[in-house]
């Protein structure tokens, strides 16, 4: 089965992932770290694709998740309500 992930980073070392799945859709925080996002990711396996906003730690943790092995899209935050 397939999941897709968007991801809510916060300045306070939190995030928030909500994960699509057939049948329903599940949130989960943790630490704002590509390690401790990819940790959290893994429970859900066949993660085909991981979205966040843009916003001051995207590229950080973009470039640190995608060195991962996760497949992490960045959207323009002004857009993200659109995708």
């Amino acid at each position: 089965m397939k999941h897709h992930a968007g991801l809510d980073l916060s300045m306070k070392a939190r995030s928030s992932a909500s994960l699509t799945k057939p049948g329903g859709s599940s949130s989960e925080k943790d630490e704002s770290t590509p390690e401790a996002i990819a940790t959290l990711l893994e429970r859900y396996s066949a993660i085909e694709r991981a979205v966040i906003e843009t916003g001051r730690m995207s590229p950080a943790i973009c470039l640190g998740l995608r060195e991962l092995g996760i497949p992490v899209v960045c959207i323009d935050a002004k857009q993200a309500p659109r995708a």
